[in-house]
């Protein structure tokens, strides 16, 4: 009876022991497969794509020139003969004031918010890893 007591014991904290070493070395494992497998494919998978957006353009009426003229959009060039760079000058304000009048000549819709995915470049792939701590 007695020998039975005490080889049930051992048994007992025998069975004890080897859970607690086996669970042990289960965790161990589990946290090397997640370090080293899991972890490293979520980082690549996140670095492979680039979340880009483009911001809302709201609707452009088209407008006459008089129409720039009044609301202040182009920029009065005064004719300047004596300074070469200031006729230079001139030269420029004319040439914004034809872009901005060709912008306006017809209506440019409305163009809604949006956010899309791009593949990465390798230079921005390898910079994503480093950053992460994958490569040194």
């Amino acid at each position: 009876m007695k020998f039975r007591n005490n080889f049930l014991k051992y048994i007992k904290r025998l069975f004890s022991f080897n859970l607690v070493i086996f669970i042990t070395v289960i965790t161990f494992f589990a946290i090397l497969f997640y370090w080293f497998g899991i972890r490293q494919a979520k980082i690549r998978s996140e670095c492979s794509w680039v979340k880009k957006h483009s911001d809302a353009t709201p609707l452009k009426p088209a407008m006459t020139e008089e129409e720039l003229w009044s609301k202040g959009l182009l920029e009065k060039c005064e004719p300047i003969n004596d300074n070469p760079f200031l006729k230079r000058r001139n030269e420029n304000c004319k040439e914004e004031n034809q872009k901005i009048i060709n912008q306006y000549k017809q209506i440019q819709p409305e163009i809604p918010a949006k956010d899309w995915h791009e593949k990465t470049t390798k230079k921005e792939y390898e910079f994503c890893l480093r950053s992460k701590g994958m490569r040194k």
